[in-house]
Protein backbone atom coordinates (compact mmCIF):
# COMPACT_ATOMS: atom_id res chain seq x y z
CA UNK A 1 0.00 0.00 0.00
CA UNK A 2 2.89 2.33 0.90
CA UNK A 3 4.62 1.56 -2.40
CA UNK A 4 1.41 2.41 -4.28
CA UNK A 5 1.08 5.75 -2.46
CA UNK A 6 4.73 6.53 -3.15
CA UNK A 7 4.21 5.79 -6.87
CA UNK A 8 1.16 8.10 -6.97
CA UNK A 9 3.06 10.90 -5.24
CA UNK A 10 5.99 10.44 -7.62
CA UNK A 11 3.61 10.57 -10.60
CA UNK A 12 2.03 13.78 -9.29
CA UNK A 13 5.45 15.34 -8.72
CA UNK A 14 6.62 14.41 -12.23
CA UNK A 15 3.41 15.79 -13.79
CA UNK A 16 3.62 19.01 -11.77
CA UNK A 17 7.27 19.46 -12.69
CA UNK A 18 6.49 18.78 -16.38
CA UNK A 19 3.67 21.35 -16.39
CA UNK A 20 5.93 23.94 -14.76
CA UNK A 21 8.73 23.27 -17.27
CA UNK A 22 6.30 23.48 -20.23
CA UNK A 23 4.79 26.74 -18.89
CA UNK A 24 8.21 28.32 -18.36
CA UNK A 25 9.40 27.16 -21.80
CA UNK A 26 6.27 28.56 -23.45
CA UNK A 27 6.69 31.90 -21.64
CA UNK A 28 10.36 32.14 -22.67
CA UNK A 29 9.44 31.29 -26.29
CA UNK A 30 6.67 33.90 -26.36
CA UNK A 31 8.94 36.53 -24.81
CA UNK A 32 11.67 35.83 -27.37
CA UNK A 33 9.16 36.18 -30.21
CA UNK A 34 7.88 39.44 -28.74
CA UNK A 35 11.41 40.81 -28.35
CA UNK A 36 12.24 39.74 -31.91
CA UNK A 37 8.99 41.29 -33.21
CA UNK A 38 9.40 44.48 -31.19
CA UNK A 39 12.97 44.89 -32.41
CA UNK A 40 11.55 45.39 -35.93
CA UNK A 41 9.04 48.02 -34.82
CA UNK A 42 9.70 51.76 -34.61
CA UNK A 43 10.12 53.35 -31.16
CA UNK A 44 7.15 54.52 -29.14
CA UNK A 45 5.92 55.40 -25.66
CA UNK A 46 5.81 52.61 -23.06
CA UNK A 47 2.32 51.46 -22.13
CA UNK A 48 0.56 49.58 -19.38
CA UNK A 49 -0.21 45.85 -19.57
CA UNK A 50 -3.46 45.00 -21.39
CA UNK A 51 -4.63 48.60 -21.98
CA UNK A 52 -1.39 49.89 -23.53
CA UNK A 53 -1.34 53.66 -24.07
CA UNK A 54 -5.12 54.21 -23.82
CA UNK A 55 -4.99 56.00 -20.42
CA UNK A 56 -2.39 58.49 -21.67
CA UNK A 57 -4.00 59.59 -24.94
CA UNK A 58 -4.83 63.27 -25.30
CA UNK A 59 -8.37 63.91 -26.66
CA UNK A 60 -6.77 66.33 -29.16
CA UNK A 61 -5.17 63.57 -31.21
CA UNK A 62 -3.37 65.81 -33.70
CA UNK A 63 -1.46 67.49 -30.88
CA UNK A 64 -0.75 64.15 -29.20
CA UNK A 65 0.60 62.62 -32.41
CA UNK A 66 2.72 65.71 -33.10
CA UNK A 67 4.20 65.39 -29.61
CA UNK A 68 4.98 61.71 -30.21
CA UNK A 69 6.73 62.33 -33.52
CA UNK A 70 8.77 65.16 -31.98
CA UNK A 71 9.90 62.81 -29.22
CA UNK A 72 10.33 59.48 -31.06
CA UNK A 73 10.91 60.52 -34.65
CA UNK A 74 8.80 60.75 -37.83
CA UNK A 75 7.57 57.16 -37.47
CA UNK A 76 6.56 55.67 -34.11
CA UNK A 77 4.32 52.99 -32.65
CA UNK A 78 1.39 53.23 -30.27
CA UNK A 79 -0.39 50.38 -28.47
CA UNK A 80 -4.11 50.82 -27.82
CA UNK A 81 -5.27 47.71 -26.01
CA UNK A 82 -4.58 44.84 -28.40
CA UNK A 83 -4.28 47.16 -31.40
CA UNK A 84 -0.87 48.24 -32.68
CA UNK A 85 -0.86 51.62 -34.45
CA UNK A 86 1.93 53.16 -36.49
CA UNK A 87 2.00 56.97 -36.54
CA UNK A 88 3.54 58.74 -39.54
CA UNK A 89 4.67 62.28 -38.82
CA UNK A 90 5.89 63.51 -42.19
CA UNK A 91 4.30 63.99 -45.63
CA UNK A 92 7.17 62.07 -47.25
CA UNK A 93 6.50 58.92 -45.21
CA UNK A 94 2.76 59.22 -45.79
CA UNK A 95 3.38 59.46 -49.55
CA UNK A 96 5.54 56.32 -49.48
CA UNK A 97 2.87 54.34 -47.60
CA UNK A 98 -0.08 55.59 -49.66
CA UNK A 99 1.55 55.43 -53.09
CA UNK A 100 4.28 52.77 -53.10
CA UNK A 101 2.70 50.38 -50.58
CA UNK A 102 -0.96 51.25 -51.08
CA UNK A 103 -2.01 47.63 -51.72
CA UNK A 104 -0.16 46.40 -48.61
CA UNK A 105 -2.04 48.86 -46.42
CA UNK A 106 -5.32 48.79 -48.38
CA UNK A 107 -7.30 46.64 -45.93
CA UNK A 108 -9.29 48.28 -43.16
CA UNK A 109 -9.71 47.38 -39.50
CA UNK A 110 -13.45 47.92 -39.03
CA UNK A 111 -14.87 48.75 -35.62
CA UNK A 112 -17.70 46.75 -34.03
CA UNK A 113 -20.21 49.38 -35.21
CA UNK A 114 -18.74 49.50 -38.73
CA UNK A 115 -19.00 45.73 -39.14
CA UNK A 116 -22.71 45.87 -38.30
CA UNK A 117 -23.64 48.84 -40.48
CA UNK A 118 -21.46 47.55 -43.34
CA UNK A 119 -22.96 44.04 -43.25
CA UNK A 120 -19.67 42.44 -42.21
CA UNK A 121 -17.46 44.53 -44.50
CA UNK A 122 -19.55 44.28 -47.68
CA UNK A 123 -19.54 48.05 -48.21
CA UNK A 124 -17.01 50.25 -50.03
CA UNK A 125 -15.43 51.82 -46.95
CA UNK A 126 -14.46 48.79 -44.85
CA UNK A 127 -14.35 46.00 -47.44
CA UNK A 128 -11.04 44.16 -47.73
CA UNK A 129 -8.97 44.77 -50.83
CA UNK A 130 -9.72 42.18 -53.49
CA UNK A 131 -11.51 41.51 -56.80
CA UNK A 132 -14.95 42.34 -55.39
CA UNK A 133 -13.88 45.72 -54.02
CA UNK A 134 -11.98 46.64 -57.19
CA UNK A 135 -14.87 45.73 -59.49
CA UNK A 136 -17.55 47.48 -57.44
CA UNK A 137 -15.39 50.57 -56.99
CA UNK A 138 -14.74 50.71 -60.74
CA UNK A 139 -18.48 50.43 -61.43
CA UNK A 140 -19.28 53.19 -58.94
CA UNK A 141 -16.72 55.50 -60.51
CA UNK A 142 -17.86 54.72 -64.04
CA UNK A 143 -21.63 54.79 -63.53
CA UNK A 144 -22.17 57.19 -60.61
CA UNK A 145 -19.12 59.36 -59.97
CA UNK A 146 -17.80 59.91 -63.49
CA UNK A 147 -17.91 63.39 -65.04
CA UNK A 148 -20.71 62.39 -67.42
CA UNK A 149 -22.81 60.95 -64.57
CA UNK A 150 -22.27 64.00 -62.37
CA UNK A 151 -23.10 66.30 -65.29
CA UNK A 152 -26.31 64.33 -65.87
CA UNK A 153 -27.34 65.01 -62.26
CA UNK A 154 -26.49 68.72 -62.45
CA UNK A 155 -30.14 69.60 -63.19
CA UNK A 156 -31.19 67.69 -60.10
CA UNK A 157 -28.71 69.61 -57.94
CA UNK A 158 -29.95 72.91 -59.35
CA UNK A 159 -33.56 71.95 -58.61
CA UNK A 160 -32.73 71.09 -54.99
CA UNK A 161 -30.89 74.40 -54.50
CA UNK A 162 -33.83 76.34 -55.98
CA UNK A 163 -36.28 74.45 -53.73
CA UNK A 164 -34.21 75.35 -50.69
CA UNK A 165 -33.97 79.00 -51.71
CA UNK A 166 -37.75 79.18 -52.16
CA UNK A 167 -38.21 77.54 -48.77
CA UNK A 168 -35.82 80.01 -47.12
CA UNK A 169 -37.52 82.94 -48.84
CA UNK A 170 -40.87 81.78 -47.43
CA UNK A 171 -39.35 81.86 -43.93
CA UNK A 172 -38.31 85.51 -43.99
CA UNK A 173 -38.15 87.08 -40.50
CA UNK A 174 -38.16 83.66 -38.82
CA UNK A 175 -35.18 81.75 -37.33
CA UNK A 176 -33.63 79.23 -39.74
CA UNK A 177 -31.23 76.38 -38.99
CA UNK A 178 -28.77 76.69 -41.89
CA UNK A 179 -26.95 73.51 -40.92
CA UNK A 180 -30.20 71.56 -41.13
CA UNK A 181 -31.10 73.09 -44.50
CA UNK A 182 -27.67 72.27 -45.96
CA UNK A 183 -27.91 68.72 -44.64
CA UNK A 184 -31.32 68.30 -46.30
CA UNK A 185 -29.96 69.54 -49.65
CA UNK A 186 -27.10 67.03 -49.55
CA UNK A 187 -29.39 64.24 -48.36
CA UNK A 188 -31.98 64.90 -51.09
CA UNK A 189 -29.30 64.96 -53.80
CA UNK A 190 -27.74 61.73 -52.54
CA UNK A 191 -31.11 60.01 -52.23
CA UNK A 192 -32.02 61.00 -55.78
CA UNK A 193 -28.67 59.72 -57.05
CA UNK A 194 -29.12 56.44 -55.17
CA UNK A 195 -32.80 55.62 -55.75
CA UNK A 196 -34.45 58.81 -57.04
CA UNK A 197 -36.76 57.14 -59.54
CA UNK A 198 -38.33 54.81 -56.98
CA UNK A 199 -40.41 57.27 -54.92
CA UNK A 200 -42.69 60.21 -55.62
CA UNK A 201 -42.08 63.65 -54.09
CA UNK A 202 -44.31 63.09 -51.03
CA UNK A 203 -42.61 59.80 -50.20
CA UNK A 204 -39.18 61.40 -50.66
CA UNK A 205 -39.97 64.07 -48.05
CA UNK A 206 -41.31 61.55 -45.54
CA UNK A 207 -38.50 59.06 -46.06
CA UNK A 208 -35.91 61.83 -46.08
CA UNK A 209 -36.96 63.01 -42.61
CA UNK A 210 -36.86 59.48 -41.17
CA UNK A 211 -33.64 58.58 -42.96
CA UNK A 212 -31.97 61.77 -41.77
CA UNK A 213 -32.60 60.95 -38.10
CA UNK A 214 -31.22 57.44 -38.50
CA UNK A 215 -28.22 58.63 -40.56
CA UNK A 216 -27.28 61.21 -37.94
CA UNK A 217 -27.36 58.62 -35.17
CA UNK A 218 -25.36 56.13 -37.26
CA UNK A 219 -22.65 58.74 -37.83
CA UNK A 220 -22.68 59.60 -34.13
CA UNK A 221 -22.20 55.95 -33.11
CA UNK A 222 -19.46 55.39 -35.71
CA UNK A 223 -17.57 58.35 -34.25
CA UNK A 224 -17.76 57.15 -30.64
CA UNK A 225 -14.79 55.59 -28.85
CA UNK A 226 -15.76 52.00 -28.07
CA UNK A 227 -13.53 50.10 -25.64
CA UNK A 228 -14.54 46.81 -27.33
CA UNK A 229 -12.67 47.91 -30.47
CA UNK A 230 -9.38 47.97 -28.55
CA UNK A 231 -10.04 45.05 -26.19
CA UNK A 232 -11.96 42.46 -28.28
CA UNK A 233 -12.24 40.19 -25.23
CA UNK A 234 -14.83 42.66 -23.90
CA UNK A 235 -16.83 42.80 -27.15
CA UNK A 236 -19.30 40.10 -26.07
CA UNK A 237 -20.28 42.19 -23.05
CA UNK A 238 -21.02 45.33 -25.15
CA UNK A 239 -20.30 47.54 -22.13
CA UNK A 240 -21.24 50.81 -23.88
CA UNK A 241 -24.27 49.46 -25.75
CA UNK A 242 -22.78 50.37 -29.15
CA UNK A 243 -23.44 46.99 -30.76
CA UNK A 244 -26.99 46.79 -29.44
CA UNK A 245 -27.95 50.27 -30.64
CA UNK A 246 -26.34 49.84 -34.06
CA UNK A 247 -28.24 46.58 -34.57
CA UNK A 248 -31.47 48.42 -33.71
CA UNK A 249 -30.73 51.05 -36.38
CA UNK A 250 -29.89 48.38 -38.95
CA UNK A 251 -33.17 46.63 -38.10
CA UNK A 252 -34.91 49.85 -39.29
CA UNK A 253 -32.72 50.33 -42.36
CA UNK A 254 -32.76 46.70 -43.51
CA UNK A 255 -36.49 46.36 -44.28
CA UNK A 256 -36.48 49.88 -45.73
CA UNK A 257 -33.74 48.98 -48.24
CA UNK A 258 -35.38 45.64 -49.04
CA UNK A 259 -38.76 47.24 -49.74
CA UNK A 260 -37.07 49.88 -51.89
CA UNK A 261 -35.23 47.24 -53.95
CA UNK A 262 -38.41 45.17 -54.34
CA UNK A 263 -40.38 48.25 -55.43
CA UNK A 264 -37.78 49.16 -58.05
CA UNK A 265 -37.69 45.60 -59.39
CA UNK A 266 -41.48 45.64 -59.77
CA UNK A 267 -41.34 49.02 -61.52
CA UNK A 268 -38.68 47.79 -63.95
CA UNK A 269 -40.67 44.61 -64.59
CA UNK A 270 -43.83 46.62 -65.36
CA UNK A 271 -41.89 48.89 -67.72
CA UNK A 272 -40.61 45.86 -69.63
CA UNK A 273 -44.09 44.38 -69.92
CA UNK A 274 -46.06 47.54 -70.73
CA UNK A 275 -43.41 49.82 -72.21
CA UNK A 276 -42.72 53.38 -71.06
CA UNK A 277 -46.25 54.65 -71.75
CA UNK A 278 -46.32 57.03 -68.79
CA UNK A 279 -42.76 58.27 -69.17
CA UNK A 280 -41.70 56.64 -65.93
CA UNK A 281 -38.33 55.50 -67.19
CA UNK A 282 -35.63 57.96 -66.23
CA UNK A 283 -33.03 59.05 -68.74
CA UNK A 284 -30.47 59.30 -65.95
CA UNK A 285 -29.83 56.02 -64.17
CA UNK A 286 -29.65 56.10 -60.41
CA UNK A 287 -27.43 53.91 -58.23
CA UNK A 288 -30.08 51.25 -57.65
CA UNK A 289 -30.97 50.95 -61.32
CA UNK A 290 -27.32 50.56 -62.36
CA UNK A 291 -26.63 47.69 -60.00
CA UNK A 292 -29.91 45.92 -60.67
CA UNK A 293 -29.11 45.86 -64.38
CA UNK A 294 -25.66 44.31 -63.93
CA UNK A 295 -26.78 40.71 -64.65
CA UNK A 296 -28.55 41.86 -67.84
CA UNK A 297 -25.39 43.66 -68.98
CA UNK A 298 -23.25 40.56 -68.53
CA UNK A 299 -21.29 41.90 -65.55
CA UNK A 300 -21.00 38.35 -64.20
CA UNK A 301 -17.53 38.93 -62.73
CA UNK A 302 -19.21 40.94 -59.96
CA UNK A 303 -21.06 38.49 -57.67
CA UNK A 304 -23.64 40.98 -56.47
CA UNK A 305 -26.24 40.10 -53.85
CA UNK A 306 -28.95 42.02 -51.98
CA UNK A 307 -26.58 42.20 -49.00
CA UNK A 308 -23.87 43.84 -51.13
CA UNK A 309 -26.42 46.31 -52.48
CA UNK A 310 -27.74 47.23 -49.03
CA UNK A 311 -24.20 47.64 -47.72
CA UNK A 312 -23.38 50.07 -50.53
CA UNK A 313 -26.39 52.21 -49.65
CA UNK A 314 -24.94 52.61 -46.17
Amino acid sequence: MEAKNQNQELTRAVLTFSVIVIAISWYIWVRKKQVHWNSKLPPGPPGLPIVGNIPFIDPELHKYFAKLTNQYGPICKLKLGSKLLIVLGSPELAAVVMKEFDVTFANRDPTVAAKIIGYGGSDLVFANYGPHLKNVRALCVREILSKSALDAFSTLRQQEVRKTLRSLYAKVNTPVNIREEMFLIMLNVMMNMMWGGTFNDEDKIRIGLEFRKVAEEVLDILGRTNISDFLPVLAKFDLQGVERRMKELVSWLDPFFESMIDKRMKMDHELKLNGDQDGKERKVKDFLQVFQQLPEQGESKVPFTFTNLKALFM
